[in-house]
């Protein structure tokens, strides 16, 4: 959540640009998906912003004006009810933080 008037998706940065895609409209509150590559291509550059294994992190961004609780709560009993196994780790989500500044999602 961002200040009143702020836009949430304008305070989150990654150190390449093109690793953040946003979703959604502009607004305070951001839900912040990561996401890894599922293969990695011959011209692949592990660098900042790989997870180790030369997979690159990609975050997705939802921006609304309104609270993200009820999405949320959405996504995870989603993930709980379709047997995902890592649905378990992502239930206890962190929880909603006020930003004041930029933050780096890498």
């Amino acid at each position: 959540m961002a200040p009143a008037g702020t836009d949430a998706d304008r305070l989150l940065k990654t150190l390449n640009p093109e690793d953040k895609i946003s979703l959604g409209v502009r607004g305070q509150f951001a839900v912040v998906f990561r996401a890894r590559e599922s293969r990695v291509t011959a011209t692949a550059q592990p660098a900042s912003g790989s997870d180790g294994a030369g997979r690159r992190l990609r975050f997705f961004t939802f921006t609304t004006r309104n609270s993200p609780d009820q999405l949320v709560g959405m996504i995870q009993e989603g993930l709980r009810h379709t047997g995902v196994p890592e649905a378990a780790a992502a239930l206890p989500a962190l929880p909603p933080a006020v930003v004041h500044s930029a933050v780096s999602l890498d």
